[in-house]
């Protein structure tokens, strides 16, 4: 079974959405400080927003505040999948964490 893709269709559709989404850099730092505490409780509040914000320019800083919080082995899943929300096409997320990590 071939399935066949135009990959420049998805990417105009998610440059078009990008541009719908909140891009001030006070509404996306507020959000990125929240990133310091990620467990069960507000995991879905931390995805709801990050669906209303275009944090493209702002990974890295993201990132930091991720590896930064004091995460214990039940906030994992909830952590992965607010990590999950911040995929940014181009941005080097895995790289940026990674080095975060091992650094």
């Amino acid at each position: 079974m071939y399935i066949d893709y135009d990959v420049t269709k998805l990417f105009i559709s998610d440059a078009n959405h990008m541009r719908t989404l909140d891009s001030s850099i006070k509404r996306n730092l507020a959000i990125i400080k929240k990133l310091k505490v990620i467990n069960d409780e507000v995991k879905d509040g931390l995805i709801e927003e990050l669906k209303t914000v275009n944090l493209s320019k702002f990974v890295s800083e993201a990132v930091s505040y991720i590896c930064a919080a004091k995460l214990r082995s039940t906030d994992i899943q909830a952590a992965v999948q607010v990590c999950a929300m911040l995929t940014v096409p181009g941005s080097g997320l895995l790289i940026l964490i990674s080095s975060q990590i091992y650094t």
